[in-house]
């Protein structure tokens, strides 16, 4: 690093040149200092010759070959020459000769590589005194703004080092080897699945057919009743939605009629559960938690450095800005002084006057953005920091009451039954509709207790039915009923007169005589029809009558 920053040479170029000349040429240097200090000595020799990267890669690669064989000749000595015609200059230098008697030597092989180490050792001196004198370039500033964030970055590189040759990646990539096997052994089950239930299906293939051919046979006839309707009804069937829905019907039919009928079904389903589950928790507790937790603890240790780091280049890069702004906005403040001179004295002659002062607005400006944007990118790094010294390591799934979750799942999905589900919805629903119908006869008949009564507080009624009942107690010495059938010819009564009476006027008073011819007991049903008949008849009436009817 050291040797890169003063030859102003990137850092990771430097590396790999320096790595390929010592595995290639390794013979030829004493030790890892003799061979960096070549190498220093090299890239300060591109600097002064002013060549560009391509030609320092192309340079490099024949020098380390010909370092490699042992000799700098042809095509290596031309290259070299080409990109950096001083290399060959410190070559003749060290041997004594000119540059032109540098290729003759080069064809007979006296350009050795010890030759070209030991000309270039030599005049290290020589080297760094014009080195020095060299002007730095913008690429040399970014290459050494590169190596010093290198340099700064390293321990989180050493970090994510030991994170990839760690036990926990090594058990994290052994996760995803097993969730790999576990998906290949899922799509074969899969497979078989889908012939099992071929296989399965096939005695079941009457009632399959019957519920297919229900719903097709439905589906039909809907569709012929509907046609006389409206026609539209009978494009339907031209569409793949309609047959897709059946289709659907048919297979839930059939998922049904296997779960609660075969153990086997059930115990695969509730199988492929289990395994999926299981390779879920394991792969998110050994390889989710341990990678994501040794990341987090990464972060912790390095983003106090890395916070700084950018805060420091943040305010350099900042500072720089404002302070070419704000020198700019000084002297044009210096220069508004000449202006306004300038325009007292051009006001007088007629000449045109000079404005800065919108230059000078617009450098504060850009100034004040500048101030602005370092404002929110400190702030926002802060932010970061904040968050990432805030944040809480995953926990790993317990593994007890993971199983226990598990057991519990599969006690109740062994036990669950599609059919026993449909009966209690449908208990419901019966239940439901019962209700309703005893809440809504109560309520048309002035009672909301829920349960039917026969006393109204109508006077009206009331006296009616109580005349009914005094005009009809002679036939309790006449004919036999029953308890129930008295009471139902009462409600019938009562509820027929009631839904057809006018209120709004007075009820007339009918009187009612039924005698029994012979000696058989009066039929019930009779009696009550007969009753009702008269009430219907009369209800509209406003004269007292009087009726008078045997059996």
């Amino acid at each position: 690093m050291a040797s890169a920053n003063r030859s102003r040479a990137n850092y990771l170029d430097t590396a790999n040149s320096i790595s390929k000349m010592g595995v290639m040429a390794g013979d030829a240097f004493s030790g890892s200092a003799e061979l960096i200090g070549f190498m220093e000595a090299v890239n300060k020799q591109f600097v002064i010759a002013g060549t560009s990267a391509e030609g320092i890669d192309a340079a490099m690669l024949q020098l380390t070959q010909a370092m490699s064989s042992g000799v700098l000749r042809g095509e290596e000595l031309n290259s070299v020459f080409e990109q950096a015609p001083n290399i060959v200059q410190n070559i003749a230098d060290y041997l004594g000769v000119s540059v032109g008697e540098i290729r003759e030597m080069a064809s007979e092989g006296k350009i050795t590589s010890e030759v070209v180490k030991n000309a270039m050792l030599a005049a290290t001196d020589e080297i760094n005194e014009e080195f020095e004198n060299m002007p730095r370039t913008w690429a040399q500033v970014w290459d050494r703004v590169q190596n010093d964030a290198l340099e700064a970055f390293q321990p989180l590189f050493d970090k994510l080092s030991d994170i990839a040759n760690s036990d926990d990646m090594e058990d994290f990539l052994n996760g995803i080897e097993d969730a790999m096997n576990a998906a290949a052994k899922a799509a074969n089950w899969l497979i078989d699945s889908l012939l099992w239930i071929k296989q399965t299906t096939e005695p079941f293939a009457d009632q399959i057919g019957t519920i297919v051919g229900a719903l097709v046979a439905f589906k039909v006839a809907t569709t012929l009743a509907t046609i006389a309707t409206d026609a539209f009804s009978a494009a339907l069937w031209t569409t793949p939605i309609t047959w897709i829905i059946l289709l659907i019907v048919a297979l839930i039919a059939t998922i049904i009629l296997l779960w609660d009928n075969c153990k086997w079904f059930r115990d695969m389903w509730i199988g492929a559960v289990e395994d999926v589950s299981g390779s879920m928790v394991w792969l998110y507790n050994n390889a989710i938690v341990p990678l994501y937790n040794g990341w987090l603890n990464a972060q912790k240790n390095m983003i106090p450095g890395i916070i700084d780091f950018a805060k420091n280049v943040t305010n350099i890069y900042y500072d720089m800005s404002t302070g070419i702004t704000k020198s700019v906005s000084n002297a044009l403040k210096g220069l508004s002084g000449l202006a306004n001179a300038y325009n007292s004295f051009a006001e007088n002659l007629g000449l045109p006057k000079i404005d800065i002062s919108g230059a000078i607005s617009a450098v504060d400006a850009a100034t004040s953005f500048a101030e602005s944007q370092r404002s929110t990118i400190l702030n926002g790094l802060d932010a970061h920091q904040s968050i990432i010294e805030n944040a809480q390591e995953l926990k790993p799934i317990d593994q007890d009451k993971y199983q226990e979750a598990l057991n519990s799942f599969k006690d109740s999905a062994g036990a669950f039954r599609f059919s026993d589900t449909f009966k209690s919805i449908f208990s419901d629903v019966e239940s439901a509709i019962k209700e309703g119908i005893d809440i809504g006869a109560a309520n048309a008949l002035g009672d909301d207790t829920g349960q039917y009564s026969p006393t109204y507080t109508d006077p009206e009624a009331n006296s009616l039915l109580s005349d009914i009942a005094g005009n009809t107690a002679s036939l309790k010495k006449d004919v036999s009923l029953a308890q129930e059938d008295v009471k139902m010819l009462v409600d019938m009564a009562q509820r027929e007169y009631i839904n057809n009476i006018n209120l709004q006027t007075n009820a007339p008073q009918i009187t009612v005589n039924a005698t029994s011819a012979s000696s058989q007991p009066i039929d019930g049903k009779a009696l009550a029809n007969k009753i009702r008949d008269i009430l219907l008849q009369e209800s509209s009436a406003s004269t007292d009558k009087t009726y008078s009817f045997a059996f």
